[in-house]
């Protein structure tokens, strides 16, 4: 196959910038362009072929949903054996699956069609040059060997060459297809035969004259709401920070410095796809694709080293970590930005059919081991900060991280979930209805969903060290560890507390004669006890003086008895 049947139809591509564009040509890849339709209003399908093609071909436009109506069985033919006919030839016009003037068309079964629905389908035969056809002439498919009969007279067919245009009736999933056609016998003395070859372009205009695919086309809409969401998030975050402006822990500015990443990420998400919209495909689409990968790469692993720090105690249990400790998660947070960004550029340049099996394992791999190691460390470090936690009583820090292990165990299991859903849908992907039915959710299933998961558990974390003073005193103190036998002293305690305070602030109607012990008496301990040994010690010395003195008088008495 010439070379200049696929490379022109790139060319043109690369020209045309006002729809979303699909080559076409006579080699077996390219004989089929698809892509949806969202709003048939002033909607239209075009097909336009180089000057340079040469002999004939079968061209079809449908909808997905009538494509059981394209080709014919031969009458009383078992279908399990025999084919369908797809292309109007001199063997189907014998067979009599069509009539003479579809030849070099699609064959349609109007039969099939659904009672009071109108055929989609619209096929013509695309002739490069004028033929000239005899009573020899056979037509035939191509990919078919057929050398039965031939046309019935002798009959000038002039050329026919587009472009050609398509109005679509309805939305939906439209599908060109094109057939080349083989001629034998154009004459008399002409015993060659003439092979069709071609190329061009299908152009998808919709309403918005956008060169996305259709299938792309929410992703517009969902990263600009995504953008204003994170940018929502940030003004509710900053709010909180500047409240609490002098009791700011790290992790509180880390987050931060995320949101703020996010709102960037998400922007240049937007302006990729708005790109391709307006642009299409070209030399700065691919840098904002390996732009938006890169993003992606340094957000994943920013994140995974801010939950692993946190997991371990950092600014909440402790205020800071080992200097060992803190090089180990250095280096893993580096070593995962690195190879996700050798993944996303990766997965950008290296097409995964063409790749060699070295490259996807030196793509892939490395990340995974990353992300695996982690996971992993990140739920033991958790535990273990729990196990410690409990033993020390903490009870406010306890709940926190609990909430912080069951926010992650439930976002595994969502992972899970949609990971397995996603295999289970696309391994059907080489099914010829898989496209025409999961072309308005695919985006979701690639890019959609685990956008808004990270969303969800950002928020969900970042909830739990929302600024407060309260939670600023807690990372910096230790909740006093009370036992059962201890809690009625403390609520006492508590109470005259409570009503010295009340006191102080000009609360009517306030006993301050209870027996409870206040501030002052709080403090005033250790004098008040040292007060009382030295009273119970004068009046032991007492007793014994009055004990002396009795004895000495009975005594006396008694000499005096005597």
């Amino acid at each position: 196959m010439n070379i200049l049947c696929i490379l022109s139809p790139l060319t043109l591509l690369l020209a045309y910038t006002s729809a979303y564009s699909v080559p076409i040509s006579d080699a077996n890849d390219f004989r089929q362009a698809c892509s949806g339709i969202w709003n048939s209003k002033n909607a239209e399908i075009s097909v336009t072929f180089e000057p340079f093609s040469s002999g004939q071909a079968a061209v079809g436009i449908w909808e997905w949903n009538d494509v059981n109506a394209l080709g014919k069985y031969p009458l009383d033919a078992d279908p399990t054996i025999i084919a369908k006919s797809y292309v109007c030839t001199t063997s189907a016009l014998q067979s009599q699956l069509c009539d003479e003037s579809e030849l070099g068309k699609f064959i349609v079964d109007e039969s099939v069609l659904k009672e009071g629905v109108n055929s989609s389908i619209w096929t013509t035969a695309a002739r490069f040059k004028d033929i000239q056809v005899g009573e020899s002439t056979v037509i035939s498919d191509s990919d078919a060997d057929e050398d039965l009969g031939g046309v019935g007279k002798r009959e000038l067919y002039p050329a026919n060459t587009g472009p050609f245009v398509y109005e679509v009736p309805r939305p939906g999933f439209y599908c060109v297809g094109s057939i080349p056609i083989t001629l034998s016998g154009l004459s008399a003395i002409d015993e060659s035969s003439s092979h069709a070859s071609f190329s061009g372009i299908v152009t998808f205009n919709d309403k918005r004259k956008s060169e996305l695919p259709a299938a792309d086309i929410p992703k517009l809409t969902f990263y600009l709401v995504m953008v204003f969401v994170y940018i929502a998030t940030g003004l509710a975050w900053g709010y909180m920070c500047y409240q609490h402006r002098g009791q700011l822990l790290m992790v509180q500015h880390l987050i931060s410095g995320l949101i703020g990443f996010l709102v960037a990420e998400m922007l240049v998400n937007w302006g990729y796809y708005k790109h391709l919209d307006k642009s299409g495909n070209n030399g700065t689409a691919t840098f904002l694709l390996c732009l938006c990968a890169t993003l992606a790469a340094v957000r994943s692993a920013a994140s995974l080293g801010l939950v692993l720090s946190v997991s371990l105690g950092w600014a909440v249990v402790k205020p800071s970590l080992d200097r060992s400790l803190m090089q180990k998660i250095i280096g893993l947070v580096s070593a995962h930005a690195l190879f996700g960004i050798v993944n996303a550029i990766g997965t950008v340049i290296i097409s995964f059919e063409d790749a060699s099996i070295f490259s996807l394992i030196l793509i892939i791999i490395p990340l995974a081991v990353t992300q695996s190691i982690g996971l992993l460390w990140t739920i033991y470090a958790l535990q273990f900060t729990i196990k410690q936690l409990e033993s020390k009583n903490q009870q406010f820090k306890l709940k926190m991280y609990k909430n912080v292990y069951r926010i992650l165990i439930a976002a595994q299991v969502i992972i899970i979930f949609f990971f397995g859903f996603a295999t289970f849908t696309f391994s059907n992907r080489l099914e010829e209805n898989y496209e025409p039915n999961n072309w308005k959710s695919r985006w979701f299933l690639i890019d959609g969903w685990t956008t808004l998961l990270y969303y969800v558990v950002l928020i969900s974390l970042s909830f739990l060290w929302k600024p407060s003073s309260h939670h600023s005193r807690l990372a910096l103190s230790e909740e006093v560890s009370v036992n059962e036998e201890d809690v009625e002293e403390y609520e006492i305690a508590e109470r005259g507390y409570n009503h010295q305070a009340q006191n102080n602030q000009g609360y009517s109607n306030v006993n301050t004669n209870d027996d409870y012990h206040t501030e002052e008496t709080v403090f005033a301990i250790d004098d008040e006890d040292e007060d009382n040994e030295q009273s119970q010690s004068h009046k032991k010395s007492d007793e014994f003086e009055r004990q002396a003195r009795e004895r000495e008088e009975l005594l006396g008495k008694t000499d005096k008895n005597d």
